[in-house]
């Protein structure tokens, strides 16, 4: 997934929109019109924010990524690929706290004029300013990589070097996967029109953010050009002809489409129509049907959950979550192993911690055990433990009842029933569900508002670390993290994050703080943890460069699908 840029990162119906915001997918609207893709997107997903720098509330909702190019493009064996990054060479010095960033100057804007190290500084401006509490808005990058608080400055030494120096010593492989990756550089002449005064900035960001064609977004260096829209239908790119990134994008246009449900997906890649697309769990026996594809399962590098509210002010049962009985409790009717038979058909297999198994991860630690195996038998002995007892199959303890909405993104069957299984094993221990179905964006909105307006929710995946290369979660577990939507904290986890991602070492050292993180994480449910799926992909067999090419963490480059060999 191009940066959730993440989600948010990112669920199973939202990669497929990450890959094309990355450019990934492509297909075309025929095999009689070979120089356009046409590509569908996810089931109840559409693009609200074209800013690239997402704000919590558009966390993994967009298509951005085609427009402008990250400062630095990170391969899938999480390493740098400065044939296609802005940058082309970091330096570091001995003390591992001053980062000189190199930009290419062959990278041009699309009005000619050259991308510059203070394009960049604005960028960083922009992100240090959306962690201020009276800000329009805050990024969801926030907390990843120690940004903002980690930098210490951002300088553009001249027109072609950044320097950034850091708060402390770093482990640069961190801070360059984390930090430095989620800058993405726009024309700062374009956009700084209150230099003196960055709220405003922000508030004005915020206003134009959704409106992709405000003359804002004409000036840009990535590989296609947004040329048209029609709301919630579809969105037309066309090749940029000053793209500096190598080797060149060969597919004049690209369309991506809305669709309504992965049905209406599905048929139309049983007429043709379209040329990449997600068959569904629910679908998946019936893609024999389809002709002239290829259809195949991807891993992204990530984690599934469901995210429960720690805060005092969720609705109804307060800070319940906050407490790790219940949190067990609930990690213990996740029957893991039927939803990956019965729902995934035997693909994926069960999530008990954070760091990623798939793609190989290798900091993985192949020795964890699952610490809560399905037992809503035990989960229903620990709430009565603490002193809920059953009431009318519900259960009860001073006034309040383990009643609460579940909120779970719509548009997937498989999804649907995955929450109706949790709801019937949830029973057994008492505790009461009403699913309520919204579209993914608003799940993900939902998730970053205010507290008080929901308990559980899920957007039918978890997290893909990106732009956070570096599993480390910071982000995610720490107070203040961009991604840490459910507010978990823990001085505990706090360290073992810090450990991680500032302490250099051998290979050895840091396998070992990683284990240290994964194994707490593993107990202590900052999340409720669900299988890992993958994501089948069909793309007509005419269309060539997308399995070959395709990026666990940042989709397939464009310009590396093509028609025909």
């Amino acid at each position: 997934m191009h940066r959730l840029k993440s989600l948010v990162g990112a669920s199973l119906a939202a990669f497929a929109l990450l890959l094309a915001g990355c450019g990934a997918g492509s297909s075309t609207a025929a095999p009689t019109h070979p120089s356009q893709l046409d590509v569908a997107l996810g089931a109840g997903v559409s693009p609200s924010w074209w800013y690239p720098i997402w704000s919590t509330t558009a966390c993994g909702g967009t298509l951005f990524g085609m427009d402008y190019q990250d400062l630095l493009w990170i391969n899938s064996n999480g390493t740098i690929n400065w044939s296609q990054s802005v940058a082309k060479g970091i330096t570091v010095n001995n003390t591992d706290n001053v980062f000189d960033v190199h930009i290419n100057p062959r990278w041009k804007w699309s009005n000619g004029t050259p991308v510059t190290a203070q394009d960049v500084v604005f960028q960083f401006q922009v992100m240090k300013a959306s962690a201020a509490s009276n800000a329009p808005w805050a990024a969801c990058g926030l907390g990843i990589g120690g940004m903002p608080g980690e930098f210490k400055s951002v300088t553009a030494l001249n027109q072609d070097t950044v320097q950034i120096t850091t708060t402390q010593g770093v482990n640069p492989t961190w801070f360059e996967l984390n930090a430095i990756s989620q800058l993405t550089p726009v024309p700062v002449k374009v956009w700084d029109k209150y230099p003196t005064n960055m709220t405003q900035e922000l508030a004005y960001i915020k206003n134009i953010g959704g409106q992709p064609m405000n003359a804002n977004f004409r000036v840009i260096d990535g590989p296609y050009r947004l040329v048209k829209v029609v709301p919630n239908q579809f969105w037309e790119f066309k090749i940029n002809p000053s793209f500096g990134g190598s080797p060149k994008p060969t597919i004049q246009t690209q369309i991506f489409s809305a669709e309504t449900s992965n049905v209406a997906e599905f048929a139309q890649m049983k007429k043709g129509t379209i040329q990449q697309g997600t068959i569904p769990f629910s679908l998946l026996k019936e893609a024999k049907q389809l002709k002239g594809y290829v259809v195949k399962p991807l891993y992204y590098p990530g984690f599934n959950y469901i995210q429960p509210n720690l805060s005092n002010q969720t609705p109804g049962i307060g800070g319940l979550f906050n407490q790790l009985y219940f949190r067990q409790a609930m990690q213990l009717g996740i029957d893991q192993t039927a939803i990956v038979k019965a729902l995934y058909q035997g693909y994926g297999y069960p999530v008990y911690d954070p760091v990623p198994e798939q793609p190989p991860n290798v900091f993985f630690d192949k020795n964890l055990k699952n610490p809560y195996p399905f037992n809503p038998a035990q989960g229903k002995a620990l709430l009565e433990k603490n002193g809920w007892t059953l009431q009318n199959g519900v259960m009860t303890k001073n006034g309040v009842k383990l009643a609460f909405d579940f909120l779970v993104a719509s548009g997937s069957t498989t999804q649907t029933n995955i929450a109706q299984l949790l709801k019937q094993d949830w029973a057994q221990e008492g505790i009461d569900v009403t699913i309520r179905q919204e579209p993914f964006s608003q799940v993900i909105a939902n998730g970053a508002s205010d507290p008080s307006k929901w308990v559980l929710l899920s957007w039918g995946g978890g997290w893909s670390y990106v732009p956070d290369y570096y599993p480390s979660g910071d982000g995610l577990f720490n107070p203040g993290g961009g991604a840490n939507f459910g507010g978990y904290s823990s001085s505990t986890m706090n360290h073992l994050i810090q450990v991680t991602t500032v302490e250099s070492g051998t290979a050895a050292q840091v396998h070992q703080r990683f284990d240290a993180y994964q194994v707490y994480a593993a107990q202590q449910l900052p999340v409720l943890y669900v299988p890992l799926a993958p994501t089948f992909y069909a793309v007509a067999n005419y269309v060539k460069g997308f399995y070959s090419n395709y990026s666990a963490y940042l989709g397939t480059p464009p310009n590396e699908v093509r028609i025909g060999s």
